[in-house]
């Protein structure tokens, strides 16, 4: 016995007039969503950036540079990585200190290489960032 297989060619229209739309619209919305979700995600990784360098900063400067000693007239924790923008020549002051190796001292507490060249990135667009805002 043969099965009817004959099927009207309406039933195999992928997107009937009415459904396009419908779809586009569907697409345009899920995009959008996607472009903000993104952007979310872009602004909650660097804040996350900025507390990770930030616990670096604590970690291996904070001893020397608080309110109590406050060598090089620098403190730290006044100086939050938010003040980059309105501080940049003292966070250029850190960067040339960082590059060169100085700081932390030789016989303080130091971060691996890894750890220097992340943070030094990261202050260097920073501080671009920063100038370009200007």
């Amino acid at each position: 016995m043969r099965e009817n297989t004959n099927l009207s060619r309406k039933s195999f229209v992928i997107w009937p007039k009415k459904g396009l739309p419908l779809f586009v619209m569907g697409v345009v919305v899920v995009y959008f969503l996607g472009l903000s979700s993104s952007q979310n995600f872009a602004q909650s990784r660097a804040a996350n950036q900025a507390t990770e360098y930030q616990e670096i900063l604590n970690q291996y400067c904070v001893v020397c540079h608080n309110e109590g000693l406050a060598n090089a007239g620098l403190v730290i924790p006044e100086l939050a990585l938010e003040s980059i923008p309105a501080q940049a020549e003292t966070w250029e002051r850190v960067l040339k200190k960082l590059h060169t190796r100085t700081m932390p001292p030789i016989e303080m507490l130091r971060p691996d290489e890894e750890i220097y060249h992340s943070l030094i990135a990261f202050l260097e667009t920073a501080i671009d960032s920063a100038a370009t805002a200007e």
